[in-house]
């Protein structure tokens, strides 16, 4: 297939999508608002544009690599009840959830010991140790029907440079590279970045996408809700972090992630694996969508 004609299929792929799923799309579109409006107030705008555009170029160039490249891949198959799952998927996270508003809600270092050890058995599930174990175990999935291969691995080595050159042009304050390494060392890069945040949010979001997709009846709706829910988990943290600050205003900041969410949610869609938006997402320390 030439270029052109891989290019031409690529932008007609968005543009079914937008036509297919119109009521996700708007979300997203308003979802776009957030930075847009926060960059605005803070004289960001020229970042926030740029952060909308790498989210739209790199899921383009997704398509034209694997439109480019196509393989037969098994993908994550659903095996039982999809809204059983859905609902479990969800509650495991909601879970989660639970945990990291206890542990960075302010009274954690003043909670007593046997209080902290009741909330610590919630641990498990804000890494998502119990989805791993149930859907290996119980559910009885193949590691690579839930994403454990090296399809596309090679994704990020192109995207990187690109989300790399677009931060440092408009906002080279924001990459914190140098900063992150000095202060965490590539131990802790490796750690925080790839395995205790994106391997397990990937997973997380890989799951709940497909499965909410197939419950809502509405694949578009499962990636929207699916990239909403991962979003909200940032607000305890952000909070914990800015505990002057409004809340309301963490609250919708947080969601100003949704574009770059949909975009590794996406990536895991295109290529049925977890491996290139895990190095996508863990390697992630340019900050362009911090406005």
């Amino acid at each position: 297939m030439k270029i052109l004609e891989i290019v031409t299929k690529s932008l007609r792929q968005h543009l079914g999508i937008v036509r297919a799923y119109p009521t996700a799309a708007l979300i997203v579109v308003l979802s776009g608002m957030i930075p847009l409006y926060f960059g605005h107030g803070v004289h960001r705008t020229k970042q926030a544009i740029a952060y909308l555009f790498a989210v739209w170029f790199c899921a383009f160039l997704i398509d034209v690599v694997v439109n480019s490249r196509p393989r037969k891949a098994v993908g994550f198959p659903i095996k039982r009840d999809a809204k059983r799952e859905a609902v479990f998927v969800v509650t495991c996270t909601l879970l989660g959830l639970v945990f990291l508003v206890i542990r960075f809600g302010g009274r954690w270092n003043t909670m007593p010991p046997v209080h902290r050890l009741v909330w610590l058995s919630l641990v498990p599930f804000a890494y998502p140790i119990v989805l791993a174990l149930i859907y290996l175990l119980y559910y009885r999935y193949k590691p690579r029907e839930l994403g454990a291969n090296l399809h596309y691995w090679y994704l990020p080595m192109l995207l990187h440079p690109i989300w790399g050159t677009i931060t440092l042009a408009v906002a080279p304050d924001r990459s914190h590279w140098r900063s992150f390494i000095h202060d965490n060392g590539v131990v802790g890069l490796v750690w925080t970045g790839l395995v205790s945040a994106a391997l397990c949010e990937e997973f997380t979001r890989a799951l709940l996408q497909t499965r909410l997709g197939v419950a809502f009846g509405n694949k578009g709706l499962g990636f929207v809700a699916a990239t909403f829910i991962w979003a909200s988990l940032h607000i305890p943290v952000t909070l914990s972090q800015n505990p002057t600050a409004n809340v309301w205003r963490i609250v919708i900041g947080s969601w100003g992630l949704i574009p770059i969410g949909l975009l590794w949610g996406y990536m895991t869609h295109r290529s049925k694996s977890l491996v290139p938006a895990v190095f996508m997402h863990g390697l992630n320390f340019w900050g362009l969508q911090n406005i």
